[in-house]
């Protein structure tokens, strides 16, 4: 629909692909995960916000000019990984409890790499998440803490496997 508005042409969706065999399921260990570039438009602040407010645990991977403003919000259950290298990224991907994306993506890599890790998504209902996340974790309408704290209650029990399938699709 935007090439559509823009250009007034057809287009046909080719989705970048993802090393969805790289990624294998893992024992939670009590932590969600955002893997992200720290820009404004990732509103990664709510969800800052939100963890920090509810206690729950969170990781967030990534760099970028909003980290320093990111880390002065967030509370005691917030971890700071930084970049990491890939072998570290599996891991952790691995042993979440499954990923947050406050903010629209077009596409959205990381969530396909959250499912072929055997994790729920739980991302804002715009962009990419619509297509990619379905009933493989819990998409929300509002980008606000109360509905990202609410979406976490709702995360259903799913298996890995049908989730690492899922991924597939994007191999």
């Amino acid at each position: 629909r935007r090439i559509w508005k823009t250009y007034r042409r057809e287009s046909s969706v080719v989705y970048p692909p993802v090393a969805v065999e790289q990624f294998a399921p893992g024992e939670s260990r009590g932590y969600w995960l955002i893997v992200s570039e720290l820009v404004s438009y990732k509103q990664i602040d709510y969800a800052v916000r939100a963890f920090s407010r509810s206690g729950r645990r969170l990781k967030v991977v990534g760099g970028g000019p909003e980290y320093k403003r990111l880390r002065s919000i967030s509370g005691a259950s917030i971890e700071w990984c930084g970049r990491v290298g890939f072998t570290e990224l599996r891991s952790l991907y691995a042993h979440s409890e499954g990923l947050i994306v406050p903010g629209e993506e077009d596409f959205g890599i990381t969530m396909v790499e959250a499912l072929a890790s055997g994790k729920p998504v739980v991302a804002l209902r715009a962009g990419g998440a619509v297509e990619i996340v379905g009933d493989r974790g819990v998409l929300y309408d509002t980008p606000s803490e109360d509905s990202l704290l609410a979406a976490l209650d709702r995360v259903p029990g799913l298996e890995p496997a049908e989730l690492v399938a899922a991924a597939g699709r994007y191999s």
